[in-house]
């Protein structure tokens, strides 16, 4: 529902708590024509996701709008064998490492007055 839609909505149930017959027709009228728009304006939108098939992303999304597609939410509870499993995958890079870590110094400061280019 559109913003438009629902201002139409609202319109059109002031006209029918007014009780002015005219008004009344007339809103409907809007409305009417709002919504066939607002269904005009979602169908391009969708239509311009499948236009191009050389962009994947853009017709899995146009896709998933005409089929309601969501997706389940992946959660790791209760799974833990493929923690372990990737614990120790990652750990057998580590075991195999017997140099110990060695802080390397930084490269001696140039001192700016010394330079043989400011010179």
């Amino acid at each position: 529902m559109t913003g438009d839609v629902h201002r139409l909505l609202k319109a059109r149930d002031k006209a029918f708590r007014a009780g002015d017959e005219a008004g009344l027709r007339t809103a409907m009228v809007n409305l009417s024509q709002g919504i066939r728009k607002a269904k005009q304006d979602y169908t391009n939108k969708i239509t311009s996701h499948l236009q191009d098939s050389r962009d994947a992303q853009s017709l899995w999304q146009g896709m998933q709008a005409i089929t309601d597609y969501k997706p389940a939410p992946q959660t790791c509870e209760g799974n833990t064998s493929l923690l372990n499993d990737l614990n120790s995958f990652f750990a057998r890079f580590e075991a195999q490492n017997h140099t110990h870590p060695q802080k390397t110094p930084p490269p001696p400061m140039t001192n700016p007055c010394t330079c043989p280019l400011l010179a």
